[in-house]
Formats: C-alpha cells, structure tokens, sequence
C-alpha cells in the first residue's frame, strides 16, 4: 500500500512537472505607481473563447497553445492589460501578428517588430504574440505600457530574430511591413496552405509574390494539379513549367514548382510582365531556399 501511494506521488509530481513545462510561466515586471494583479489568468485552447470570442478562431488558426494576461492597476478604474499569446512556433506568432497588424500605425524596434495605436501596443517575439492596452491615452499610462513591453521583450528574447523563411521573400520593391504567412487556405483554397506573401510595387502596378512551402517536391506538385483543376487549366503539373491561369476569384495567377516549392505572382495584369517577374523571382528563390 505504501509503494502504490509512492507511485501514485511521483505521478502527480510528474503531471504538475509535465504541466510547467507546457504552460511556462512568464514573470511580468513591477512598474513603479502600478500594482500587479496577484497572478495572471490563462486560457488554453478550449478558453480561449471565453476571453476573446469570435477572435478565438484566428488565434487557433495559427497554432494557438496558451494565453497568459495580467492586469495592472493604478486605482480601480484605471489599468493597463498585458496578454501574451504563445503560438506553436515564431512563424506561427508572425503570422497572427501580421494577419492584425494595420497598414498605418506607429511602428516600433521592439521584438522582432512591433507598433502602437492610441493605448494599444504590439509585437510578435520568438513564439509569442503580445498585446498591451488601456482605456487610458494619458502620458504617463503611455510611458507605462512601452516599459511594461520593453521589460516582456527582454525577458522573452534578449536578441530575437525574424522567422528565416521570412528572407526568402526578395526585398526588391517590396513593401515595408507587407509580408504575410497564411497557414491555411491562401486564396481560398483548401490545398494551399503554409503560404507566405508579400506586396510590391512596380511603378503604379502593385503584386503579390507567394511561396507554399512543401514538404517535398511531390506535395508541391500535388498543391499545383489540385490548383489547376480547380481552375478548369487542361495542363499536366511538372516541375519548371510555368502556368498562366485565369482565377476568376483572383484574376491573373502566374506559378511553378522549383524543387519543393510553388512560387507564384498574381496582381499584374501584363501576362509577360508576369511571366518575366516569375522568372526573376525563381531564379533569386533557387538561390536562398532551403531544399
């Protein structure tokens, strides 16, 4: 009898160990004339609902693990709100920051890349997604909030860097802070997925690039043949060829498979500008990416 209540000790030692690991603990720091809740509330992914709502499935649509928030109070009705939502890997948290993050806004050298709107405050670091806001716009609240992201950043990632498939994205006329990454149904459709994009700027006329990053040359493949037949495109898929579709969803789609990726360009109304811009795009994609 005693042995088994032993096992059964260490059992749930191990579970409560297991747990820590899975949840993690972040420390919030103390700022002066501010009080910390006494702990910080969590949502997993069956609470997240709670929290946030109709904004939950966003957040579960790129790998959502767990959210950490904590209140900080300078009387009762005065407050700021710190949320960390940890992702299931840095392009995860890109991506949900990125999928909310406006077009115009004060942008901030903060985590891998952050922005303040009004009392609200961004950044995505390492794997996690952090939200910072208040009701109150006074300056000393302000001053609160960028210390209180400072301290978090710091604590999370001393030196954070970018996702690397972010770079695989060429620079040239590309616009600042366009990039996207779409886990799930990129331009609608189910087969493309793990896709990440970004805008440009050629004169007047703006496009898209995109690369789906396959598991292998054969996925690729099949995400093209899925992607022509859903178009009614009567064309074989092989690797190096380079298609013309008309999506009458998108319009203008140029793309081809280079060794386990689909690249793509859409936007351009010009097919040979299109095609000549793919061709470029291939040619400086065969060089960076990881096979």
């Amino acid at each position: 009898m005693k042995m088994s209540i032993s096992f059964r000790l260490i059992n749930i030692s191990l579970a409560i160990m297991m747990a820590g690991t899975l949840y993690g603990q972040t420390t919030f720091p103390k700022i002066r004339g501010w009080n910390l809740a006494d702990s910080a509330k969590r949502y997993d992914q069956e609470t997240l609902w709670e929290y946030i709502d109709g904004a939950a499935e966003s957040f579960l649509n790129y790998d959502f693990r767990f959210l950490e928030v904590m209140e900080y109070h300078r009387t009762s009705d005065e407050y700021i709100k710190a949320e960390i939502y940890h992702q299931g890997s840095g392009l995860q948290a890109f991506g949900i920051y990125a999928f909310e993050r406006p077009e115009v806004a004060e942008f901030l050298d903060l985590g891998c890349e952050g922005y303040m709107i009004y009392s609200s405050l961004n950044f995505y670091v390492k794997d996690c997604y952090v939200k910072i806001l208040s009701h109150q716009e006074d300056e000393k609240t302000l001053e609160a909030i960028r210390i209180i992201a400072d301290k978090l950043s710091q604590s999370i990632e001393k030196e954070p860097e970018k996702p690397a498939l972010l770079d695989l994205l060429p620079d040239y006329e590309k616009i600042p802070r366009s990039e996207k990454y779409f886990p799930s149904n990129y331009l609608g459709y189910s087969f493309l997925n793990h896709v990440i994009t970004a805008e440009y700027l050629n004169n007047d006329n703006r496009y898209s690039l995109f690369i789906l990053l396959a598991d292998d040359q054969e996925e690729a493949l099949k995400s093209l043949y899925s992607y022509l037949k859903q178009t009614k495109t009567e064309k074989e898929p092989l690797t190096g060829e380079i298609y013309r579709v008309e999506d009458i969803f998108n319009g203008l789609v140029v793309l081809t498979v280079a060794d386990r990726y689909l690249l793509g360009i859409l936007g351009m109304e010009d097919a040979d500008l299109a095609t000549e811009f793919l061709s470029q795009f291939v040619e400086y994609a065969t060089q960076t990416l990881p096979r």
